[in-house]
């Protein structure tokens, strides 16, 4: 008897070891799924079986989601940076002379604006990131700003979420030379 088990504990052996990712190997994400509750899962596509899509996470965890939990699945593009896909954000207010508060994601020449301070925004459950600039903009009001550049957003743990959207950027103070230039300046006006 301690013959066939010797037999078949060097064959386990011998079978190579699962892993679950390749150890130092990123995964790139290719595929972002929206689930209808607002949150994004991104990742590496592997399959879509039995009703359920499968996808590899950065951090090498495989996670199912049932396909009628999935709002939609989109490819992220690997151009440029390659893992992160650009929210749409929304389009811009074609009324400049009206803007109460001016959004931008760029930065502008320091002659424009004297800075107030740095804002920061977020929700404590799901959603899309593009609903960050209204509440932006409203926290920009309440300080006294008069816009909101350099704008970032992104997904964090807050309240009762695992990947809350946040919106943060700088709150500023229009200059005689800001007001000018405002009607060219690439941004929102809310």
């Amino acid at each position: 008897m301690k013959r066939p088990v010797g037999i078949l504990l060097a064959a386990l052996l011998a079978l190579p070891a699962p892993s679950v990712a390749q150890s130092g190997a990123a995964v790139v994400p290719d595929t972002r799924l929206v689930l209808k509750n607002g949150a994004e899962v991104r990742g590496r596509f592997l399959v879509l079986k039995e009703g359920q899509y499968t996808i590899e996470l950065a951090d090498g965890r495989t996670m199912s989601y049932a396909a009628d939990d999935v709002e939609r699945m989109e490819p992220i593009s690997q151009s440029g940076t390659g893992s992160q896909v650009p929210e749409v954000a929304p389009a811009r207010d074609p009324r400049p002379a009206n803007c109460e508060v001016f959004v931008s994601e760029g930065g502008l020449d320091m002659a424009f604006y004297t800075t107030i301070k740095e804002i920061k925004v977020s929700k404590k459950w799901y959603g899309s990131t593009s609903e960050m600039f209204d509440d932006l903009a409203a926290k920009a009001r309440k300080v006294g700003a008069e816009g909101v550049i350099n704008v970032r957003t992104w997904h964090a743990p807050s309240g009762f979420s695992w990947a809350a959207p946040h919106a943060g950027g700088m709150a500023i103070r229009w200059t005689a030379a800001g007001r000018d230039a405002l009607p060219g300046l690439d941004g929102r006006c809310y």
